[in-house]
């Protein structure tokens, strides 16, 4: 029988691929030299940070407001994440993102504003060798799909190649999902909508401010 070398080299390419994702949260980050598609890179030894600003505006009206955020957005190479009456939220290209929020805070009276950074490196590392050892790994598979001597072993390397494609899958859906936060800042506004005053209300406010003017006048 000659299936026996192959399963066994196929073992050892299991283990072997097992092993490397063990050590990739420990792999020095000059090794993490691309992302997946090649939508986004970092140089070896750069920090991959993302940012996020929060607001707490007291505005007229919510919906005029969420108008003008949508807009900021947009200017800002951004987009929408959600909109409503208490609380929205945009994204805008990270470099933009101290004039957004200046542009945000304009858009009603400012009660408080605060920023942050959250360093995503190691994550970034790590995800970044796994995906490397499993794309060695699919291919070291492959090989090994050509080289099969019938029906059988085929199959047990098909299974193989199914579990790594599907990491594969994984590890850059969530580079793309890391490195696009950090590609685009996170802005959270809570809106406070100013109270209104019913009809009573405005005729107090009229009285009150005759009865000042009165005052300024007398004096």
């Amino acid at each position: 029988m000659r299936l026996a070398p192959l399963f066994l080299l196929l073992y050892i390419l299991v283990a072997t691929s097992c092993g490397g994702s063990q050590r990739a949260s420990s792999t020095a980050y000059s090794n993490a030299r691309y992302l997946a598609d090649g939508k986004a890179q970092y140089a070896p030894g750069e920090r991959v940070v993302q940012y996020a600003a929060t607001l707490e505006l007291k505005v007229k009206e919510a919906d005029s407001t969420n108008v003008h955020l949508r807009a900021i957005a947009e200017k800002h190479q951004g987009y929408v994440v959600s909109l409503a009456d208490g609380r929205s939220v945009i994204r805008v290209k990270q470099p933009q993102l101290a004039a957004a929020v200046d542009e945000v805070a304009a858009l009603g009276k400012l009660r408080s504003k605060a920023f942050k950074g959250e360093d995503v490196t190691e994550q970034y590392v790590d995800l970044t060798a796994r995906l490397e050892n499993a794309r060695r790994a699919r291919e070291r598979y492959l090989q090994l799909l050509q080289q099969a001597e019938n029906v059988q072993a085929a199959l047990a390397v098909e299974k193989e190649l199914e579990r790594v494609n599907g990491d594969i899958e994984s590890f850059e859906g969530k580079l793309n999902k890391l490195t696009h936060l950090a590609d685009m800042a996170t802005i959270t506004v809570q809106l406070q909508e100013k109270e209104k005053l019913g009809p009573l209300g405005y005729v107090f406010v009229g009285l009150w401010k005759g009865v000042r003017w009165l005052f300024v006048r007398g004096e």
